[in-house]
């Protein structure tokens, strides 16, 4: 729609806020209430089909009016001249979960319990009044930014998962997320003829959290097709195993979110808020019951001396005492050792002062000739960091580093955190951000996931050099097969590798 358009006789279409595979979201204004609104409009085709319409209409409204401040809610809906049909829904500040997932890559466990545990509550709300999303994905989570803090709003209600076993079906609303699929987040009996039930909703919880808790998914594959049947056949893999140190209950949680079969799931959102909250119990406890209470000791001491921790010291500093006065007594003899010393006595001649054994230094044996040191030996070379050390938050290395006793030299540069000549330490590339994108890049390098290293490096700005960053995508334009790609992107760039693997993509291309 045009900005200007007056919809319904009562609102005005402004700009275009949004775009996805099922539609566009406008902002629009209510001219009479003053009130800003979010318009959705479906595409030509979702609109025309009966089952998406009646849904959209029907479960889209009755969500949206359940009251949840976890729903989005829904002032209206009809259909446009041409077809298409639209919602006027409420317009928030914030983005979706999708954004976010590409910004953060690894959330901590406690945020990402307490987002879930906000999406659960609203399917809570909609299970309890018939109604299953069977879309949720990352996209139809919106964090929203409000007084009170923030707040998760699940949206696109009535919108059926849209499965198409194919290998060009894939959806994204974004460059950043072109790595996800719906049919990431779908349970495997989506495939089937199986009726729609509150167990799908569930497993795509699950995925979202195996998502945020490991920055990838449980499953990839090349296509839809794949993908599903690999879900039917084979069960998710441990977050455990990508995530140590997680509380078991999160862990089983996950697993049973995950299972094939939809019985082994918890049956509905109330049962998924009610194990969430265990989780969270896990995670705020101060004693976590995940981790092992440290090993005590058996006491040693008798339990006259043990009574308290100040007794053995207040025993040695008496026995102390005792020894002292009564080698006084000895040396000195009884008259002297206990004879006070006047307080104003000064004397007149220099006493020669009795050496006790202690501190007899007559004997004292010399102390040995100094030793010349050792001449040094070949510096090390500093340790390059890997993508995944860079991925931590660490300290930034000042450029010259001293020695005790040594005259400062320079220091090797940090491959991750010394900025090129010229640069400056505030470079997007030396951001937190960028650190975890390039060892996301790095771990789909090794793991093979070549969609997402092609997605994760075309963030230009978390690469100190582009021909790095052009490298890797040659190389996953290449073994996804797009050689036209890797052609383009590789060429101009010396590196042995890419030459060879040009030659390859030049070869296939022309076949």
């Amino acid at each position: 729609m045009s900005p200007g358009t007056l919809l319904e006789g009562r609102y005005r279409v402004g700009e275009v806020v949004g775009e996805g595979g099922m539609g566009a979201v406008y902002l629009g204004e209510h001219l009479e209430l003053r009130r800003r609104v979010a318009i959705k409009v479906l595409h030509a085709e979702p609109s025309a089909r009966a089952a998406i319409a009646r849904r959209f209409r029907v479960e889209a409204c009755k969500a949206g009016s359940l009251g949840s401040p976890h729903i989005v809610e829904v002032f209206d809906a009809g259909a446009l001249a041409d077809g298409r049909l639209f919602l006027v829904m409420e317009y928030l500040e914030g983005h979706d979960l999708a954004r976010e997932l590409d910004e953060v890559l690894v959330f901590e466990a406690d945020r990402a319990c307490l987002l879930m545990r906000q999406a659960a509550l609203a399917l809570a709300a909609v299970h309890g009044a018939g109604i299953v999303h069977r879309a949720l994905t990352p996209g139809s989570v919106m964090l929203a930014s409000q007084p009170s803090g923030e707040v998760v709003k699940l949206l696109d209600f009535g919108l059926a998962a849209k499965v198409a076993l194919n290998a060009g079906a894939v959806e994204h609303a974004s460059e950043a997320g072109a790595h996800r699929n719906e049919a990431d987040y779908m349970a495997p009996e989506q495939a089937t003829s199986v009726a729609p039930n509150p167990t799908f909703d569930v497993y795509a919880v699950g995925v979202m959290l195996y998502e945020m808790l490991t920055g990838s998914l449980p499953f990839t594959a090349r296509h839809t097709f794949e993908l599903l049947n690999i879900k039917l056949l084979h069960p998710a893999p441990s977050i455990d195993a990508r995530r140590p140190g997680l509380p078991p209950r999160l862990v089983r949680l996950i697993a049973d979110c995950l299972s094939i079969d939809p019985a082994a799931r918890p049956a509905n959102g109330a049962a998924l808020v009610s194990r969430l909250d265990e989780v969270l119990a896990d995670l705020h406890h101060p004693q976590a019951p995940f981790l092992p209470p440290e090993p005590k000791a058996p006491p040693t001491e008798p339990p006259a001396v043990a009574a308290t921790s100040s007794t053995p010291r207040r025993v040695a500093l008496a026995l102390g005492v005792a020894a002292l006065a009564l080698g006084a007594f000895v040396w000195l003899g009884p008259d002297q050792a206990l004879e006070p010393v006047p307080a104003a006595r000064t004397p007149t001649t220099t006493t020669p002062v009795p050496i006790t054994p202690e501190r007899d230094t007559s004997q004292a044996t010399p102390p040995p000739a100094p030793v010349d040191p050792p001449p040094p030996g070949p510096e090390l070379a500093p340790t390059p960091r890997g993508p995944e050390a860079s991925a931590k938050s660490q300290p930034r290395r000042p450029a010259l580093v001293a020695d005790p006793g040594t005259s400062p030299t320079p220091a090797a540069p940090d491959p991750v955190t010394a900025p090129e000549p010229g640069g400056t330490t505030e470079e997007a590339h030396l951001t937190a951000r960028c650190q975890r994108i390039r060892s996301k890049a790095e771990e789909a390098r090794r793991t093979q996931r070549w969609s997402v290293l092609r997605d994760q490096s075309r963030h230009r700005e978390c690469w100190a050099s582009d021909p790095e960053r052009r490298k890797l995508q040659t190389k996953a334009a290449m073994e996804l097969g797009d050689f036209a790609s890797c052609i383009t992107i590789g060429s101009g760039l010396h590196d042995p590798e890419v030459q060879d693997w040009l030659k390859l993509c030049k070869m296939r291309n022309d076949e």
